[in-house]
């Protein structure tokens, strides 16, 4: 199984010119502490992305996790893959990846957001409308429901990282009109049951 996290504004924009079009170091914390973290401190998390997506990456890393781009193309220092399946399977070779998250970009996310291995989304809605190039559709397919762990954040400039020790202290809510989004978790309706099943 794997999840997706992915930003977006009001209207699903999600890029412009291969770039994020907003600045909101909150939901970059979030992602952050959201792929790394891990319940086996020996293990890492995977991360899956196209890639424009891994091309856009500051020095082309993503420190404390381990990732698999998907191209035709041949990529130096990065491990790649053809498709997700293919990454999935190779992944699942390995004893020391925990978790695994498809990062974007578009169409890696259209493709990810109908495998029948997508069991949640984690997805931050920038609550503005921004100009972009590059969108998605904001309707996810009809067997993923909003669960109660959304939380509705805003970000402060001045908080510093240190600050922050773990998800669960970036849902925090604080009354200053900035930069307004909410976290959103969104999980598969299958796994929804087989949990309350269980």
């Amino acid at each position: 199984m794997f999840s997706i996290v992915i930003a977006c504004d009001n209207k699903g924009g999600i890029g412009l010119n291969g770039k994020l079009p907003w600045t909101c170091p909150r939901d970059m914390e979030y992602f952050k502490q959201l792929t790394t973290q891990t319940t086996d401190k020996n293990k890492q998390n995977a991360v899956i992305m196209g890639r424009k997506t891994w091309e856009s990456l500051p020095s082309r890393k993503l420190p404390n996790r381990f990732p698999v781009v998907i191209t035709t193309r041949s990529l130096s220092n990065v491990i790649t893959c053809t498709s997700i399946q293919h990454a999935l399977s190779a992944l699942g070779l390995m004893s020391n990846i925990e978790r695994i998250f498809v990062i974007g970009g578009k169409q890696l996310y259209d493709e990810a957001i109908r495998h029948p291995k997508c069991s949640v989304v984690y997805r931050t809605r920038i609550h503005n409308t921004y100009e972009c190039d590059t969108l998605i559709d904001t309707t996810l397919p009809g067997e993923f429901i909003e669960t109660n762990d959304s939380k509705y954040v805003v970000h402060i400039d001045d908080v510093k990282t240190n600050d922050i020790d773990s998800v669960e202290d970036i849902h925090s809510t604080y009354d200053v009109n900035t930069t307004k989004c909410t976290f959103e978790v969104w999980v598969r309706r299958e796994k929804i049951v087989d949990n309350e099943e269980e």
